[in-house]
């Protein structure tokens, strides 16, 4: 006979009157949350006691959502990231992040395995992902929290690749076999095998005979190099003389760099830093205007004068403004404006005055913006001397029905000409 043993019962964690007192005031799910019992229990003690369910409040919308969780969508927290099953539900990733939050569930794959741990930095990140089942960034995160470096694959050297070494350039060789410049030369280096092209003592003699590139060129390799060899056998650089004869600082100022270093075969930048450093100015070419040259000044453009002189735009520029003469300005050929023309501008419309004149819209349009003539309008009254005689003396409704014109019009031409405004018979004292 088997005898039966009785498992031992669960003790049952009493109600205090703390946790009814919160039940009601929330979401059955949050009041769960906050005492640490399960929601079933807070559910099942609420409608033991009577006590109703708690509206939601605009709180609870932000942080789960308007419409109610079911039992389905409380099931698939955890089993996922929290974006994929926002897009299955249909929820925002907010609401359900902030729900198994407040549920207490873990993310399912969250939780690091010894195993899993050492597998970090084994392969890639990507690899280790797809191998474990974690999103690539917590496997990046992962190793980087534990100090673990990531991981490189090493490409070891051929004995193909380690004869290409030292036949030609770095760069080129890198380019053949598919490596770096810098890993090219470190193991060329380390090899101990030197470089494509050594220094003969014709290369030494060419350098500081010419500028570091034309030596380069000729030797067929790079401007470092040629600096660096040059420095170390103590050369100095052919930009830069540093013997000058007396005949040769003779002649500095005396025409352009340019000019002297041609004369003697010197670099322009060598000449410039002599003349600078031994204080002497800069060659100008000094222009001296005589009566007749300034008489010509204004007659006709800087530019024709120039040409003519045999001197440079600026300077003819420089020597008219100085003498304060205006710079010659060709007047347009054509017709000149009679005094007729003159004073039927804005009578007529611009295009009838064209017609009638025989001249250019354009050109009539301009006169009459230079003359202040506004544009013709055949409803504008033409104010005469008769009119104006009428201000002062009639009030400026009469005057307005008299010439035809509104009262505005009327007082805005007394206001110009400043005369004041004609008392009524009323207001006239006898």
């Amino acid at each position: 006979m088997k005898v039966q043993t009785q498992s031992p019962a669960k003790e049952i964690r009493r109600w205090m009157s703390k946790e009814d007192a919160v039940l009601g005031k929330a979401e059955d799910a949050v009041v769960a949350h906050k005492i640490g019992r399960a929601v079933k229990q807070v559910r099942q003690r609420r409608k033991q006691l009577g006590i109703a369910a708690a509206p939601k409040s605009r709180e609870d919308d932000a942080l789960l959502g308007p419409t109610p969780w079911t039992k389905k969508e409380d099931a698939l927290l955890g089993t996922m990231s929290d974006a994929v099953v926002a897009q299955k539900i249909g929820r925002r990733v907010e609401w359900v992040r902030n729900r198994r939050k407040l549920l207490g569930i873990v993310i399912s794959g969250t939780l690091w395995t010894k195993e899993e741990d050492a597998l970090l930095g084994s392969a890639t990140d990507k690899v280790v992902a797809q191998k474990t089942g974690h999103s690539e960034k917590s496997v990046f995160a992962r190793r980087k929290r534990l100090g673990i470096a990531p991981f490189h694959t090493v490409k070891l050297w051929t004995k193909k690749e380690d004869a290409l070494l030292g036949t030609t350039m770095d760069k080129i060789v890198a380019q053949k076999i598919g490596r770096g410049k810098s890993s090219v030369f470190q193991r060329r280096q380390q090899l101990g095998i030197a470089s494509s092209r050594s220094w003969s003592k014709k290369d030494d003699a060419l350098l500081g005979t010419a500028s570091d590139p034309i030596i380069a060129r000729k030797i067929g390799c790079s401007i470092w190099r040629v600096v660096q060899r040059r420095k170390r056998l103590g050369i100095a650089s052919a930009c830069l003389k540093t013997h000058w004869s007396k005949k040769e600082d003779a002649l500095l100022g005396t025409a352009s760099d340019p000019i002297i270093a041609q004369k003697l075969g010197y670099n322009r930048k060598n000449v410039g830093y002599r003349r600078k450093q031994l204080g002497i100015a800069a060659f100008r070419k000094i222009k001296y205007w005589s009566k007749e040259e300034d008489a010509l000044l204004g007659t006709m453009t800087d530019k024709k004068l120039a040409q003519r002189l045999g001197c440079k735009i600026e300077q003819a520029a420089w020597r008219r403004n100085r003498l304060g003469i205006k710079p010659f300005c060709p007047r347009p050929k054509g017709r000149t404006w009679s005094r007729e023309e003159n004073e039927l501008l804005g009578t007529m419309s611009d295009e009838s005055f064209a017609q009638r004149f025989k001249r250019n819209i354009i050109s009539v349009k301009a006169r009459r913006t230079v003359k202040k003539i506004p544009v013709f309008n055949p409803k504008r009254h033409v104010w005469r001397s008769e009119d104006d005689k009428l201000f002062g003396i009639r009030p400026d409704e009469q005057i307005a029905r008299l010439i035809g014109v509104t009262v505005l019009a009327v007082k805005a031409r007394r206001l110009r000409l400043g005369i004041c405004l004609c008392p009524k018979p009323r207001d006239i004292k006898h």
